[in-house]
């Protein structure tokens, strides 16, 4: 496996070690199980794809806490009633997680043919939306000028 070495960035850069802790975890997880593809679908829309073959809606826990997204899978096994002579397919007990950035809200999701699909979208209030304001000579009122994001 190769190992991308951070240690140079620390050097040049102030309070971003929470980052590259974040960056470190994702890079030797990245082969871990379940696999699983992120896709922007539009400018501020996401869908997370992650292949769970032979797992059902009830089998997942999906759970959002503090920008965090948690995906739990625990599958339920019929061991006691069937007698394996060999077991070859794997699907163990799983947790994967994804940081979200700020004001990315999870849609939904939804299990077909084996594939959880998981969608999100970037939702910023226009509070929060960079404005213009215009500036003024004299003794007139400084006034808003409308949002170029709209």
């Amino acid at each position: 496996m190769n190992r991308f070495d951070i240690s140079p960035f620390f050097r040049s850069t102030v309070g971003f070690d929470r980052l590259f802790d974040q960056l470190g975890r994702n890079w030797e997880s990245d082969n871990q199980w379940p696999q699983y593809d992120v896709v922007r679908t539009a400018e501020d829309a996401y869908q997370i794809s992650i292949a769970l073959p032979g797992y059902h809606n009830e089998d997942i826990h999906l759970e959002t806490r503090e920008g965090l997204l948690t995906v739990r899978g625990e599958r339920k096994t019929d061991d006691e009633t069937r007698e394996y002579l060999h077991r070859g397919i794997n699907q163990p007990r799983f947790s994967r997680t994804f940081q979200l950035a700020e004001h990315v809200e999870v849609q939904g999701a939804r299990l077909t043919e084996g594939i959880l699909t998981i969608s999100l979208q970037r939702e910023i209030l226009e509070s929060l939306q960079p404005r213009k304001i215009e500036v003024t000579t004299g003794k007139a009122e400084p006034r808003m000028i409308e949002s170029d994001a709209a």
